[in-house]
């Protein structure tokens, strides 16, 4: 900063701050976008110098927010009462940084290793909203499309599906961040009869190849399945001894091929999955395990 701020016309400088967490391991330099010069600027508020800078620097992001000189964001609706002299740090530099709308949540395994990140519009939304935004942002990252990983809270613990119910984001969000865990969430175990079909939900459109499964022969459009409520499998007809030895046969050498589009239909296809293997059935996961099953045997 030059001159003397309480009487002289001062010139600060202005820099982007990188979007980097704290003991980043590739930690981005802050980019210099130059500077402002605002005469008596001691008292005026933080609106004025957003007007200074719109007038003055061209290379401004669309959407941004001041930090403080100890590096705190500031609030859109703060500007007006907060001094600028509070973002001023010992150098004479204005730090901003980009603004967006919604959140950022990183993804990160229990290895310390990046999945990504997503977009939610509140941290106050529970787990399970954050599940469904991986499933649907995330689509090209491969460790998530079987839906065997489970979130950990803070204490490295894993969620239930249950507490994917109860608990928000905000709970479990650490620098952030969240951490998942891979190999411990699978379908509905062998023993439990799963509850009734849930009702056909329109805010999700599933592929017609999984719409088409039903229960019991029954055409309903309530054999739809849902995609925004907790999900539950109908009952499939048990092949028991009372059928004829040649039918059984036939239906245990059958091979199924379930196929899906959407990433968020992977838990519904392994829970139909684990239905059908419990009767005696082949059943091949979408394209990838098929080609593993064929090429085993022709190998």
């Amino acid at each position: 900063m030059a001159t003397d701020p309480l009487t002289e016309t001062s010139v600060f400088g202005i820099s982007l701050k990188a979007e980097t967490l704290p003991g980043s391991p590739s930690p981005k330099q802050d980019t210099i976008l130059g500077s402002v010069v605002i005469p008596f600027h001691t008292g005026k508020p933080v609106v004025v110098l957003r007007e200074r800078l719109q007038e003055q620097i061209d290379t401004l992001p669309t959407s941004y927010r001041f930090l403080t000189k100890q590096r705190w964001p500031l609030q859109l609706n703060q500007e007006e009462y907060l001094p600028f002299k509070h973002l001023i740090n010992n150098e004479g530099v204005i730090c901003i940084q980009h603004h967006h709308d919604n959140k950022r949540v990183g993804i990160i395994t229990t290895e310390g290793r990046a999945l990504g990140f997503v977009f939610l519009s509140d941290l106050n939304l529970k787990v399970s909203h954050l599940r469904k935004a991986i499933n649907f942002q995330l689509t090209d990252v491969q460790e998530f499309w079987n839906n065997s990983w489970v979130f950990l809270d803070n204490n490295s613990w894993p969620l239930s599906t249950k507490q994917e119910e109860d608990i928000t984001v905000l709970e479990v969000l650490y620098n952030s961040q969240v951490q998942v865990q891979f190999g411990r969430r699978g379908g509905s175990p062998k023993h439990k009869v799963a509850t009734p079909i849930l009702k056909k939900d329109n805010s999700f459109s599933p592929p017609a190849k999984i719409q088409k499964v039903q229960s019991s022969g029954s055409s309903s459009s309530e054999d739809a399945i849902c995609y925004t409520q907790p999900h539950t499998m109908a009952p499939l007809q048990s092949i028991t001894e009372a059928d004829s030895p040649t039918k059984t046969n036939s239906q245990s050498a059958k091979q199924i091929l379930i196929s899906y589009v959407r990433a968020e239909a992977s838990e519904y296809a392994l829970d139909l999955k684990a239905e059908l293997e419990n009767l005696n059935l082949s059943v091949y996961l979408d394209v990838q395990e098929y080609f593993v099953a064929v090429t085993g045997r022709t190998a």
